[in-house]
């Protein structure tokens, strides 16, 4: 039987311009264990938003920020899917090779 600090949970957050309760929803999560918030340069649709004030935000709310561009939402969330895989079971060469102020979404 698993403890419950035996267990980490992480969320991943997708977002472009997504600002109206983001630092509510990463504080609502952060003590359950690491955020990470997966902002997209590019909108699912429409016009661009401010990406660049999303990622602060996020940032300033404890998130670490990870940017990329994904023009529709299942490449996002395939794209976080993924991030989340690697982050369990990060190559060798990847371990310490994370730069300092966040990740590239690929």
């Amino acid at each position: 039987m698993w403890e419950a600090h035996d267990i980490e949970t992480t969320a991943r957050l997708v977002l472009h311009d997504d600002l109206a309760f983001l630092d509510r929803a990463i504080q609502s999560v952060r003590e359950a264990g690491p955020v990470f918030a997966l902002v997209s340069r590019l909108p699912w649709h429409g016009e661009a938003g401010d990406w660049e004030r999303a990622a602060r935000t996020a940032e300033e709310a404890g998130a670490e920020v990870v940017l990329g561009d994904c023009n529709n939402e299942a490449d996002h969330r395939r794209a976080a899917l993924a991030h989340a895989t690697v982050s369990i079971n990060p190559p060798a060469a990847a371990r310490d090779t994370v730069p300092k102020g966040g990740r590239t979404l690929t």
